[in-house]
């Protein structure tokens, strides 16, 4: 079942790159194809011994890099960390930390660019993502895991390079140890019924950088109109 679910996770994410690379060629763009950014909130545990949303809040913290096919597509790898509180069944409070790497794929639902460069950019869009994830936790156990990450979030342009916004990611953890407790009710199943997940969310900036010119050399048309 696990690897049948990486299997379809990193197919969907090759067929969603091969479209949208096939459906830029031709198009006229300036644009910067590179992006790196600080991301800073709160995270928290869903399982076994919570069924709460924003419960036992802790911090998380990250930085991330990505690939921009365009100005709906984009391919990304997001170090994120933090502690998320867990209250456990002799309601004890204690706190699960944890360092998480993952490949990301994001759709922005408007073409997301500067209108400086492109006429049709939209400065400000929703988007969505998913990918695959891999989380070291409980770090005195030394436990590690994969998980499915996906999530929504907003942005917003400014500047012509920045970027500014929110967003908020679900981890799906395929093994049921993050709270310290492995299926306590013996109702677990496979890994669709672990009920194990943490979640990330807050606020990001990033900045664009290696600048492209798709139909001139050397950007010659675009140092001519700036």
């Amino acid at each position: 079942m696990v690897n049948k679910m990486i299997y379809r996770t990193f197919l969907a994410l090759f067929l969603l790159i091969t479209v949208s690379v096939s459906a830029q060629k031709g198009r006229e763009q300036y644009r910067y194809y590179m992006e790196a950014g600080l991301q800073g909130g709160g995270a928290f545990y869903l399982g076994d011994v919570n069924s709460t949303l924003f419960h036992q809040l802790g911090p998380s913290f990250g930085a991330f890099g990505k690939y921009k096919v365009d100005g709906h597509h984009e391919i990304g790898v997001d170090l994120t960390g933090g502690l998320a509180g867990i209250q456990t069944l002799n309601n004890v409070t204690q706190a699960t930390n944890f360092v998480d790497f993952s490949l990301l794929y994001t759709f922005n639902f408007w073409n997301y660019g500067a209108k400086k460069y492109q006429e049709n950019a939209s400065n400000i869009t929703p988007y969505m993502f998913f990918g695959l994830g891999t989380t070291f936790y409980n770090f005195k156990a030394g436990l590690l895991g994969m998980n499915i990450p996906f999530g929504l979030g907003v942005k917003y342009k400014f500047g012509g390079r920045w970027n500014v916004g929110a967003s908020w990611t679900m981890h799906k953890l395929l093994a049921d140890n993050f709270d310290n407790v492995n299926d306590p009710y013996r109702l677990n199943r496979g890994v669709l019924n672990n009920k194990d997940l943490f979640s990330t969310f807050g606020i990001f900036l990033s900045f664009d950088f290696l600048e492209i010119c798709a139909p001139c050399r050397n950007h010659i048309r675009y140092k001519q109109q700036r």
